[in-house]
């Protein structure tokens, strides 16, 4: 977040716009993602390892099944994480590297990957924070892809037309709501110590 903060500051950031999208996506990173992504790995491990221990320790063929099952679903979700985890990494990588001022790119691979996750069964396979299959229905996981793919084109749109042209702005201010609705989100989480996974997954939260 400090990295990406400077970025906006830096001398190369000459417009108001990219400086926007450096902050929002800064805010995002600070006061959501690292706490929300920690608690999911942290349910994701917990299934694994529960599952794992009940397959080991009982006979009965439809349990067997039943636990694989279940462990199946915690792997699923532990990938959707990590390749979410990895594919944000490697978009907020590209914007504190990139010697291009302009974030556009690695600010719209950074909302793709939150599509990738969806499709790859982070909604599908969502567990509780205790480590309990709990998935979000197939039309949420929908609205939530969509919302996010919105997010994505409006940063590459921002970034492939003309500085102080109002398409940029808007399509800057569309990425930028999605960004500080989630820190917004995560501040609120923060401060009543309550986190609505099935909220933060679909709405405005990466």
């Amino acid at each position: 977040s400090l990295a990406l903060i400077y970025k906006s500051y830096n001398s190369q950031v000459t417009n108001l716009n990219d400086a926007s999208m450096y902050v929002s996506i800064a805010a995002l990173c600070l006061f959501n993602i690292s706490s929300a992504d920690r608690k999911r790995l942290v349910a994701s491990n917990k299934a694994n390892s529960k599952y794992l221990g009940i397959a080991n320790s009982i006979s009965s063929p439809q349990q067997i099944d039943e636990a694989e099952s279940n462990r199946y679903a915690a792997e699923r979700y532990a990938f959707a994480l990590a390749v979410k985890t990895l594919g944000q990494m490697t978009g907020l990588l590209r914007m504190i590297l990139d010697v291009n001022p302009n974030p556009s790119g690695g600010a719209a691979l950074f909302m793709l990957t939150q599509v990738v996750y969806f499709v790859v069964g982070g909604g599908r396979y969502r567990h509780t924070d205790s480590g309990r299959l709990n998935p979000i229905e197939d039309r949420l996981v929908v609205g939530a892809a969509s919302t996010y793919v919105v997010f994505t084109l409006a940063a590459l749109v921002a970034g492939r037309t003309a500085l102080g042209s109002i398409v940029r702005s808007v399509g800057t201010g569309i990425f930028c709501f999605g960004c500080l609705t989630g820190a917004f989100e995560g501040v609120m989480n923060i401060l009543f110590g309550t986190h609505r996974i099935t909220r933060s997954e679909g709405k405005g939260n990466c």
